[in-house]
């Protein structure tokens, strides 16, 4: 999922289901710009998932291999019946260990940005302690993974005691290895594939439409309550009067003179859109700016900062 993420970025927005699942994709996490509207490492975090899908489907292919097998040597046709019982349970464990791991991660994504430009000291400190615990949908996610990996090694030992010890101990390093890999790349790449076959859908649906003359969907157009101005203040001494920070300019930075900017965006703020500005701004003063687009962001995410509320511009 790589930028730009969908055409017409001045036209189309896409729905608000989409904007808060974004929050659940990996960002970059620097210290100055944690990231909102981007999704990085999407590719790395598909080949790890892919392999512990592979292990996955080895715990599968293993726990009814071994109970076939019994079931051939002793007639025993109930562990079968447990070795479906076992899958049909560690594929549910799954599942929902991933789900509520990743279950908290927007909030932590606003969290991450809104520490950054909060002025109340209490509210600061209230952030970064919450950034510093495990929420209890973390723990029970990866708990829930933890025994999923658990009943694969538990059929795995059962079911295949006749087999090498040293390829056991291998797949059980393996199982293991899945926990880690569900929690730390599946729970980024699973809402990242989810959000871009969703976008890719509206996106086409609303350029067919758009080529037809036809009304586009309202949740996927923009309009004047997409069209945000943001005044700042900065002593960067920029010689334009304003600063692009996308090929189309929907987002630019208006110089009012005297050290007062107005930050201006139609649609959503990318964070490429960002780091386009910033290469554009004195770099002593870069963190004026990156603020003044990070609360653009949180404010397009409901977040109020600072009490603060944007100003609507009409349909440009």
């Amino acid at each position: 999922m790589q930028h730009p993420y969908y055409p017409n970025p001045d036209k189309f927005i896409p729905n608000a289901a989409s904007v808060n699942a974004w929050l659940k994709t990996r960002k970059n996490n620097s210290a100055n710009k944690p990231g909102i509207f981007e999704t990085v490492d999407y590719n790395r975090d598909r080949n790890w998932s892919i392999a512990s899908i592979l292990i996955e489907l080895a715990a599968f292919y293993f726990t009814f291999q071994g109970a076939y097998y019994t079931y051939k040597t002793n007639g025993n046709f109930n562990l079968v019946i447990v070795a479906l019982v076992v899958v049909v349970l560690f594929v549910i464990f799954d599942v929902f260990g991933i789900m509520l791991h990743g279950q908290d991660k927007p909030k932590k994504t606003l969290n991450k940005s809104l520490y950054l430009v909060t002025s109340n000291p209490n509210e600061k400190l209230s952030i970064y302690n919450s950034l510093k615990e495990t929420t209890w949908k973390e723990f029970i996610g990866f708990l829930l993974l933890s025994i999923s990996a658990m009943m694969k090694i538990f059929a795995l030992w059962f079911f295949l005691q006749v087999s090498n010890v040293q390829t056991l101990v291998i797949f059980t390093i393996l199982y293991i290895l899945v926990i880690y890999i569900h929690s730390a790349h599946t729970v980024y790449w699973w809402p990242a594939r989810q959000l871009k076959k969703s976008i890719s859908k509206q996106s086409a649906k609303f350029e067919e439409h758009l080529s037809h003359n036809l009304p586009t969907n309202p949740a996927n157009t923009i309009d004047g309550q997409n069209h945000y101005s943001f005044s700042f203040q900065s002593q960067c001494n920029l010689d334009q009067k304003e600063i692009l920070g996308s090929s189309e300019g929907r987002v630019k930075v208006i110089n009012n003179g005297n050290g007062s900017y107005s930050l201006n965006v139609i649609g959503l703020l990318w964070d490429e859109n960002i780091v386009s500005l910033a290469g554009q701004w004195d770099n002593e003063y870069v963190s004026d700016l990156i603020n003044a687009c990070i609360t653009v962001q949180l404010l397009q995410n409901n977040v109020i900062v600072n009490g603060t509320i944007p100003n609507n511009l009409p349909n440009q």
